[in-house]
């Protein structure tokens, strides 16, 4: 297996699914704390004007390609990435695992209720399933280098003694409170941040069709059913497009 990439700036793993799968099942045997993060265009820019945050994806344990953008920059700085991962394909295909071997899941963050639709619906489609938990998390800031949020929010984390932790904090903020909290949550094997996945699970927003899905438009479905997300699909597109291109003339000169 190719060793890790570091593609827009990012680190990327050079997996199938097949591979990643069997990676997390390793991650969830071997005993320790693990991140899998799942780099995309949005998450490259973010990383270029923050290194601290490039730093928490360096230190992943298993960085996925999420996004066909992150495939062509491969192709324009010169290498090849063999498949690309969503968040939202990897978080079900950890819920499979997490059935198979008998390992519990909690979910936090997404909107009021969500997490909490996203578990029943994970729960009709892998019966043995365990759901450790379900929450928001209520209101979870990053403020002046210091978390403000519920001062019982990792207690009760900790007190399920999950297996598998999946974030949906947005982009950069999630990992950062993987990162942070992780210590703190000892029976946890692997974390996951996974943005909209819980609003794709509860059935709260739709996944762009398999024809757009299978033309790499995804991109373009998410900014016709939420319009205000324009300036983020702007900068996953454009300026990611953009930054890539402009570092790889850097780099022929």
């Amino acid at each position: 297996m190719q060793g890790r990439l570091t593609v827009a700036g990012v680190p990327v793993d050079p997996v199938t699914m097949k591979e990643a799968e069997t990676r997390a099942a390793g991650l969830l045997e071997d005993g320790g704390r693990h991140l899998i993060a799942t780099p995309n265009p949005e998450m490259a820019v973010l990383a270029a004007r923050d290194p601290g945050f490039r730093k928490i994806l360096e230190g992943a344990d298993l960085a996925l390609a999420d996004g066909f953008g992150l495939r062509i920059a491969a192709r324009i700085e010169g290498t090849r990435i063999p498949a690309t991962i969503t968040g939202a394909e990897f978080t079900l295909r950890l819920a499979r695992l997490a059935e198979q071997k008998d390992c519990s899941v909690y979910l936090l963050g997404a909107g009021r209720g969500v997490a909490e639709e996203a578990a029943k619906n994970l729960t009709l489609n892998f019966p043995k399933l365990r759901i450790a938990g379900a929450e928001q998390g209520g209101s979870i800031r990053w403020i002046a280098g210091a978390w403000e949020e519920d001062a019982a929010l990792v207690d009760r984390i900790a007190a399920a003694k999950p297996d598998i932790l999946l974030a949906a904090l947005g982009h950069g903020k999630q990992e950062r409170w993987i990162r942070d909290h992780l210590p703190k949550l000892p029976t946890v094997k692997v974390a996951m941040g996974i943005g909209g996945t819980l609003d794709f699970l509860a059935g709260r927003v739709w996944r762009a069709p398999y024809l757009l899905r299978k033309l790499h438009l995804e991109w373009l479905w998410r900014l016709i059913i939420e319009p205000w997300r324009f300036f983020r699909i702007f900068e996953a597109t454009f300026v990611f497009l953009w930054m890539v291109l402009k570092n790889r003339l850097k780099g022929v000169r």
